[in-house]
């Protein structure tokens, strides 16, 4: 008979039997190829580990905003210090079930006794007690759970609660891993007693413990009991999964050695207590100094503004509407929408706003929203120049929310093993406070000032995991989310759901756009729906939500020239830009598909016989769209904005781009040449056209504005729609593709055929409700049907419309969370109807990550290229990449598709 393999020795085997751990190194002890790291094991006692996140706990719900806000969800007026405590002491408990015989095992080291700390407890609590002994081990876990104090501590909000409301703080606390596993039955071996260990002894030690951590919260009551309603649970759950982020930080809250661990006896809270309000000051989530500076303020634009107003320029009107605004009258829950023409200090406006918000006590951080990666690059740089100008040193770190990115204020990080980042002026991988929120994705949102996509604000109502930190870090905050028009309907509703919430708690929000529709507005602000005909005529532009403020207009309004082309004349119109050109002339020439960026860029390489006039980066000529690498993407922002930017190129300059120039890039451009487009995206587009109005030395030809319109005729669209209502490819650049609603392209270009002048910014109300309002498209597709042979189609691709829209925001419905019902086990989507949750419909783009010291398109390092869903068959999603240097680039095999990457972005190779 063999005898017995023996055990080998655990890490933490000469520790006391009785003694529980809360957090330990084993996970990180093992490198990636099975050896043995030298890190010595360090962990930390269970009531220990628990003391520091309930004090963190604690420490942020004293925050005076939070607390606000979290109140409001309850339906009082203010959480009292006893509520602090008592939802604290949920808070404590958050890991009692650490406290079984599994989990210990598991954390001093023995990988294979399995079993979590989450789903033994909740399981327990829900189980039926068959037994003498059952019935006894559950009543002394709910009394060590302090269930009957809870019970008297917390009431029903609302009728018809799905749980009690003692159940639903404990719940909220319990899922502070984003959700609760389904009620099991239990193991009872978790519980028993053996070996020196006394799992429910543990616990009882424990209860003890925070009764004597929070004495208040024990004491006679103060008043009534907190109401608990599903909102307030789901911030609650928010709060809780924040808290033990930041408690659980080893930088913050050191593990403990075996030597201190053997002797450990202390009980260190006050300690805890102590360290979190230091931590929530070095994170720069204690508002107080920023909020004293903004207060002490020159409240004028001037002293706002200091670097504009040295340049004697003058504030813009919404700018001025900001700055007059009275912070402390905004309402609770107020969305504030600002339609403005494009260059009218919008983002300006929007950091004037906040900073009359936070000395005001109403904000004490900003996330600021954008469309794109690029776009929100752009604003970072300037959002961060903005805030230090206005508060110096006190200014808030502002991060870059943008997954790829480890960038805070102006300098940019590099990951380390281990969780870590090595910062240019910081000693290599050790902790920094100031950028504890831009370390990670899904604690953006947790930071004082992050500029990001909207994508990142977005999974704050949605089915994922840490949801609840998303949204429940976002309330003391002012959301700006600018361009709010560029979200389709999908977008939208999950936007809509975010700000449900946020609106509920009293938070306040900015919505910025040149081109919002009244339909889309009524949907984010919850309110009704005005008739075309009201639409219309509302005043542009405008501030909504502090009172309807009609704004002088920026400038004297401007009339720009609409000329349709022929789309098949392209090489036409590039003679025409290359004239231009040669006459000083800086054309934006504006395709709605990169393939037909690289295809005109490749013919006007062709046709220009001054290579110079082409735009360029690093000398190498280029198209500026979005399929390049985020270094050389950023290069070619930096190049547009320094050709088409304020000081003008010595000659002349001829860009191809696609949206990507749309929107949040500085840019002047003599003369645009752009495929046809919905109304509301050529508004934008018109933007980048004489977009500086003090320029007066235009070149010949181009005095005035003047866009010609690669625009098929209305009858070439109705071409393009089969029987039933569908779109086909064509007749135009992204036509039925890009952008699928044909009857909004045939009502801008009916309205470009009718009056090809334009005055801007007058007619932009006017021209946005003709291609978004209901009543405007039904009367069109009527009409249009009445004018041509196929009848029918128009109305039965209107309807094909209406119901794809209707569609998608349903499917949003099922993949966001129901604020006003609180499902503990439902709030992580991980299977059934959706199983793959995102923040914009369709396949998911493939990311591939580079060797270090790979070069790009225009010799300079680039760390990762994505690859977008539609170029990559679905056989190959799955492939491991092989990546090879080329003279002009890099060329790229993933499974079956191949690519190549060069000063012509990413492109798969047609066999």
């Amino acid at each position: 008979m063999n005898a017995p393999t023996p055990k080998n020795p655990g890490p933490f085997d000469g520790l006391p039997p009785a003694l529980a751990l809360g957090k330990s190194n084993t996970k990180t002890r093992n490198a990636a190829d099975g050896t043995a790291d030298t890190e010595p094991p360090m962990a930390l006692p269970l009531a220990d580990h628990c003391a520091d996140v309930a004090a963190t706990f604690r420490a942020l719900l004293r925050r005076p905003i939070v607390r606000r806000r979290l109140a409001r969800l309850a339906g009082v007026a203010d959480l009292s210090d006893q509520a602090c405590d008592r939802l604290a002491v949920a808070a404590a408990l958050h890991d009692a079930g650490k406290v079984t015989r599994r989990f210990q095992k598991r954390i001093k080291g023995d990988p294979a006794a399995g079993g979590g700390h989450i789903g033994p407890l909740w399981s327990l609590l829900f189980s039926y007690a068959q037994t003498a002994a059952d019935r006894q081990r559950h009543s002394r876990v709910l009394e060590a759970l302090h269930d009957a104090s809870m019970c008297s501590w917390f009431a029903e909000g609302e009728p018809n609660l799905s749980l009690e409301p003692s159940l639903m703080v404990l719940s909220a606390a319990l899922a502070h891993h984003g959700a609760l596993p389904q009620p099991s039955t239990p193991d009872k071996s978790d519980w028993m007693a053996k070996d020196g260990y006394d799992p429910l002894a543990t616990l009882d030690d424990l209860s003890q413990r925070v009764r004597r951590w929070f004495p208040l919260a024990f004491a006679a009551d103060e008043g009534d009991a907190l109401p608990i309603t599903p909102r307030f649970t789901h911030a609650l759950a928010g709060l809780m999964v924040w808290a033990d982020w930041l408690g659980s930080d080893t930088g913050a809250f050191p593990l403990m050695g075996l030597a201190d661990l053997s002797a450990w006896t202390d009980d260190r809270f006050a300690w805890s207590t102590a360290r979190a309000d230091e931590m929530l000051r070095a994170r720069r989530l204690d508002a107080a100094a920023r909020q004293r500076r903004a207060a002490a303020l020159p409240w004028s634009f001037a002293g706002v503004f200091p670097a504009a107003a040295a340049k004697s320029w003058q504030p813009r009107p919404l700018q001025s509407a900001m700055l007059s605004l009275d912070a402390a009258a905004v309402a609770p829950g107020a969305t504030l929408v600002a339609e403005a023409d494009t260059g009218s200090g919008k983002t300006e406006a929007a950091v004037a706003l906040f900073l009359s918000l936070l000395r005001a006590g109403r904000v004490d951080g900003m996330y600021f929203a954008l469309p794109t990666r690029a776009s929100a690059v752009q604003i970072h740089r300037r959002i961060h120049a903005l805030l230090t100008e206005a508060l110096g040193d006190d200014a808030p770190p502002v991060g870059l929310a943008v997954p790829g990115y480890l960038r805070v204020d102006g300098e940019d990080g590099v990951r380390l093993p281990g969780h870590r980042v090595a910062w240019p002026d910081g000693d290599d991988g050790r902790l920094d406070d100031r950028r504890w929120a831009a370390a990670h994705s899904s604690r953006y949102l947790a930071g004082p000032v992050m500029v990001g996509t909207i994508d990142q604000l977005l999974m704050g109502g949605m089915l994922v995991r840490h949801a609840h930190l998303r949204s429940t870090a976002m309330l003391r905050q002012l959301l700006v989310i600018d361009e709010v028009h560029a979200s389709d309907p999908y977008m939208t509703a999950l936007l809509t759901c975010v700000l449900d919430q946020h609106r509920a708690a009293g938070g306040i929000t900015l919505l910025m756009s040149a081109t919002l529709g009244a339909v889309a507005r009524a949907r984010l602000t919850d309110t009704t729906r005005p008739a075309l005909t009201a639409a219309a005529e509302v005043p542009y532009p405008s501030l909504f939500g502090a009172g309807a403020v009609t704004l002088a207009a920026d400038s004297p309004a401007r009339s720009i020239r609409l000329e349709p082309q022929d789309p098949a004349a392209l090489e036409d119109l590039l003679g025409t830009a290359i004239a231009a050109a040669r006459d000083g002339a800086r054309v934006l020439i504006l395709r709605n598909t990169v393939r037909d960026a690289v295809a005109t860029q490749n013919a006007l390489e062709r046709l220009c016989p001054d290579p110079d006039l082409v735009f360029q980066v690093a000398g190498r000529p280029a198209p500026h769209h979005a399929r390049f690498a985020a270094e050389d993407r950023n290069a070619l922002d930096t190049a547009l904005e320094a050709d088409f930017g304020g000081a003008r190129c010595p000659h002349g300059r001829i860009a191809v781009t696609t949206q990507t120039a749309e929107q949040s890039l500085d840019i002047d451009a003599d003369l645009l040449i752009t495929d046809l487009c919905p109304a509301d995206v050529l508004l934008q587009r018109l933007g980048r056209l004489h977009r500086h109005r003090w320029r007066t030395n235009r070149p010949s030809g181009c005095t005035d504005p003047r866009a010609l319109i690669l625009c098929p005729p209305v009858a070439a669209l109705a071409e393009g729609l089969r029987d039933d209502g569908t779109a086909k490819p064509g007749p135009g650049s992204g036509i039925g593709t890009v952008y699928r609603n044909l009857l909004a392209l045939a009502a801008t270009a009916a309205a470009i055929t009718e009056n090809p002048l334009w005055t801007i910014p007058t007619m932009n109300r006017q021209r946005v409700e003709s291609i978004t309002h209901p009543e405007a498209l039904e009367a069109l597709a009527e009409r249009l049907d009445g004018e041509g042979t196929r009848r029918g189609v128009w109305q039965a691709h209107h309807n094909r419309i209406l119901g794809t829209d209707s569609a998608h925001r349903q499917f949003a419905c099922l993949v966001t969370l129901d604020w006003d019902n609180w499902q503990p086990e439902g709030l992580v989507q991980d299977s059934g109807i959706v199983n793959d949750v995102a923040t914009r419909l369709g396949a998911r783009d493939r990311r591939v990550e580079l060797p270090p010291g790979t070069l790009g398109a225009f010799g300079t390092p680039i760390t990762a290229l994505t690859i977008p869903a539609h170029l990559l068959p679905a056989p190959s999603t799955d492939a491991t990449p092989v990546v090879n240097a080329t003279a002009e680039g890099l060329s790229l095999r993933v499974g079956e598709a191949e690519f190549v990457y060069d000063r012509m972005g990413l492109r798969r190779l047609e066999r």
